[in-house]
């Protein structure tokens, strides 16, 4: 045996033992953490390799973990919009547009291999039903994304509840204020009550030969009232005019006898009625033809429609109005393939699916089913939003002009065409082509 001395730090004797005895031990010692290496290794190996399998057995078929409103092979999507009560005439031919396109679509075999469950709900036009309606579909019925609500005033009253829950909602309202300021999860198909105003007195000042025009402005005293006559004040005003007369009229009136003197009164050229849906509008036209007053009314969205013209008649024969979405009469591709298939599933009266707001319905479901389509198998609501935002110049074949959407832009586009009444035809045929507003100092 022998032996080495050293000195360590604090005086003490270190002695290292050089032997076979302790060679072996150091070997031995080396040998089983090699051991213990090489079974860790295996066991890692071991681990990867089953959370791999079970990662392939649960999702082998490509498709992401269920989230809400989206399985393997269902895609849930609610639709809220009144099917009862004074707007069910808006409501019914929307809800039909959107039903027939899904259901076109899961006849083709769906949309990745999924089939669309659309789910119905009556708001009645009303925010405490439109609120009702909301849980509903977000705890009961766990949909993906919303298409509605019925108007203006119950989609408003549900922003805070829309963003809270995540639920990408595709409005009928076309009110600026849904759009802007930006919100993540709202959308508009067309473009914004604001743009209609603009085509509409854009049309007055420069295509008609009334340079400084006279003009009454109609509208009901209700935000969707405001939203349109501010920005048509605010034109008016860039084109060097006042307005000549302003006047209210309420959803549910039954005649309008004061506000059509007032009109008379003050002899203008032209009226507007902005704001508004048929049942009022109808009635104006009708006291206007009671007076025999035949001043031209140019209507807003929500009474461009061959609905108006049917049941105002000959009290339509001075009646136009623009819109953002074609007619079900017009000869576009988009628009002759829509018949094509609603004719096919026809259900209901054809005064409602031959409606403007059909289009409309069949327009927004287009638009949902190609953000789905775009997100692949991995679908859930943040994955749809992000691919309707993907859309540029996206051609609907004519049933609205080009759209194109943007991280901060949710509104389809800033076309309008103008219409006039055809009363014996019991149409409104087209005026001019696609138009954007004019861009004014």
């Amino acid at each position: 045996m022998s032996e080495k001395k050293s000195k360590a730090k604090g005086g003490v004797i270190l002695v290292t033992m050089g032997s076979n005895f302790a060679g072996n031990k150091i070997c031995s010692y080396k040998q089983k953490i090699l051991r213990k290496d090489k079974t860790m290794k295996k066991e890692c190996v071991l681990s990867v390799f089953v959370l791999i399998f079970f990662t392939f057995l649960f999702v082998s078929d490509g498709y992401s973990a269920e989230t809400r409103g989206v399985t393997k092979d269902t895609i849930k999507i609610g639709i809220m919009m009144s099917q009862t009560g004074s707007l069910a005439d808006t409501g019914i031919p929307y809800t039909t547009g959107a039903k027939n396109y899904f259901r076109y679509l899961n006849d083709s075999g769906g949309i990745n291999g999924r089939k669309v469950n659309v789910l119905v709900e009556d708001d009645r036009y009303a925010i405490p039903a439109a609120i009702a309606a909301f849980k509903k579909f977000v705890y009961k019925d766990e949909i993906m994304a919303m298409m509605g609500a019925g108007g203006t005033a119950p989609v408003t009253a549900l922003f805070k509840s829309i963003e809270k829950e995540k639920m990408p909602t595709i409005a009928i309202s076309l009110a600026e204020s849904i759009v802007n300021p930006h919100k993540r999860y709202m959308f508009i198909a067309g473009s914004t009550y604001r743009e209609q105003m603009g085509i509409i007195l854009d049309y007055l000042m420069n295509d008609l030969p009334i340079k400084k025009p006279r003009i009454a402005f109609v509208y009901p005293d209700h935000q969707a009232g405001y939203q349109d006559l501010k920005p048509f004040e605010e034109r008016t005003e860039k084109y060097g005019i006042k307005l000549a007369d302003k006047e209210v009229l309420n959803f549910g009136a039954m005649e309008a006898t004061a506000q059509v003197l007032n009109i008379k009164k003050a002899k203008v050229d032209y009226i507007v009625i902005g704001g508004s849906i048929v049942q009022n509008a109808n009635v104006l036209l009708r006291e206007l033809r009671k007076f025999g007053i035949s001043t031209p009314v140019y209507g807003s969205f929500g009474t461009c429609t061959e609905n108006l013209v049917e049941v105002a008649g000959e009290a339509a024969k001075n009646f136009y109005g623009v819109n953002t979405f074609s007619s079900w009469y017009e000869d576009a591709p988009g628009v002759k393939f829509m018949r094509k298939i609603t004719e096919k599933y026809k259900t209901g009266e054809d005064r409602l699916f031959r409606s403007r707001f059909n289009t409309q319905g069949w327009l927004c479901a287009i638009i949902f089913a190609e953000g789905m389509k775009r997100a692949g198998k991995n679908l859930d609501g943040e994955a749809l939003i992000d691919n309707i935002e993907t859309l540029k110049d996206f051609d609907s074949g004519g049933l609205t002009g080009l759209l194109t959407y943007g991280k901060n832009k949710h509104y389809g586009s800033e076309y309008w065409k103008l219409y006039k009444a055809n009363v014996e035809k019991k149409i409104m045929e087209p005026l001019t082509d696609w138009r954007k507003p004019l861009e004014l100092k």
